[in-house]
């Protein structure tokens, strides 16, 4: 869990356990120091209305402050055994609104959406008018917490290292532009956790001039709230950017027989994935009604390998005629003949397979899991 110092947040633990288990949150591993309620933690515990077997552990945090971040463990325990879960608390300094930031220092309208998602880099170094205004959003995007350490493990130089206070100092805007990147991801270290990058990117041909862009995301990745995409002709400078909540988009009005570059990545409330591979895709000059999908390099490695398997069985078969002596004859055309050769027989092999059956389950405390809750949804 990520909150701001100063906000109030809760720590949640679910049970499911029969008989009613005992419940507790510790503040250390060894869970030798319990929790209770003071003037800024309120502890609840409460059961399920509907099923009896489920149970619930909160502990809420007031005006939190940097020495509340850490480790908590929720313990339960019954007759029949006990269970506990981790829970890890992340503050950072209070946030803010990075496009009115930018926004209050005059970054053009154009170069705005640079300001989204706590910044997003890519779309900023995708507009070069943009890259006058680096230190407005640079400043912009920096929370106000020093991430020199982080600058400095990542190879930010040292005459660099006032960019990751928020500021030019004495690299001034070079060094913004050569270093960006590592700056802009200790900043968004303190933030959150991103989502994932899609994968399985691909171009399917259905019109003239249309080329739809497919993707999808990783089953472990936080989910996605927006995609964008970065597209642009191969031998092209500006870059085209499309925002869209869909796994999809359709680009239209291509140019048949021009090879184009597509990218996308993700984005949360927080922050942005990082970009996918480049997919270049050739628009086909006409359509045909077997045209195939462009996907990435790893069907086209299939393939070849496919490839590779037909060209030894060829070899195989020439082996086995020269070995056995086969002759093929070609008859002339007016003598009507028929040659049959008699199939060699197979060995058939039975597949058995044991089923060792289901095993009994003997856990008592089925699961134990944590989520995040804001204390608003617990009074609604």
């Amino acid at each position: 869990t990520v909150a701001a110092i100063g906000d109030s947040v809760s720590l949640l633990c679910t049970v499911v356990a029969f008989p009613a288990p005992v419940m507790a949150i510790f503040s250390d591993e060894e869970m030798k120091h319990s929790l209770g309620d003071t003037d800024r933690m309120t502890i609840i515990g409460e059961g399920d209305e509907e099923d009896y077997s489920r149970f619930y552990l909160s502990l809420t945090i007031h005006n939190a402050s940097a020495r509340d971040a850490g480790d908590y463990y929720c313990h339960a325990n019954n007759t029949l055994g006990e269970e506990r879960v981790k829970m890890q608390l992340q503050l950072t300094s209070p946030s803010t609104n990075v496009t009115q930031c930018c926004s209050s220092k005059n970054v053009t309208s154009d170069c705005l959406e640079s300001c989204r998602f706590s910044l997003d880099l890519d779309f900023l170094l995708a507009r070069p008018q943009c890259l006058p205004q680096v230190e407005s959003i640079l400043s912009c995007a920096h929370d106000g917490s020093d991430v020199t350490p982080c600058c400095s493990s990542a190879g930010v130089p040292e005459h660099c290292l006032g960019w990751c206070h928020g500021h030019a100092g004495k690299g001034g805007d070079v060094c913004g532009l050569t270093h960006a990147r590592s700056i802009v991801s200790c900043f968004h270290d303190n933030i959150g956790d991103s989502p994932h990058m899609p994968v399985n990117l691909k171009v399917i041909f259905e019109e003239p001039n249309i080329a739809t862009i497919t993707w999808k995301m990783p089953p472990t990745s936080s989910q996605a709230e927006l995609y964008r995409v970065f597209w642009r002709p191969a031998d092209g400078k500006e870059m085209n950017i499309v925002d869209t909540k869909e796994d999809n988009i359709r680009l239209s009005n291509l140019q048949s027989g021009t090879e184009y570059v597509v990218r996308v990545k993700a984005a949360n409330s927080n922050l942005t994935s990082q970009l996918t591979e480049g997919l270049t895709f050739l628009l086909p000059e006409k359509l045909s009604v077997d045209a195939s999908p462009v996907t990435s390099t790893a069907q086209i490695t299939i393939a070849v390998v496919l490839a590779a398997v037909s060209v030894l069985g060829l070899l195989a078969l020439a082996w086995i005629i020269r070995k056995k002596k086969i002759v093929f004859v070609k008859m002339k055309d007016e003598v009507d003949t028929t040659v049959a050769f008699e199939n060699p027989a197979f060995a058939s092999q039975e597949l058995v397979s044991t089923d060792t059956g289901d095993q009994e389950d003997k856990i008592h405390i089925r699961s134990l899991t944590v989520r995040n809750i804001h204390p608003q949804e617990r009074d609604s």
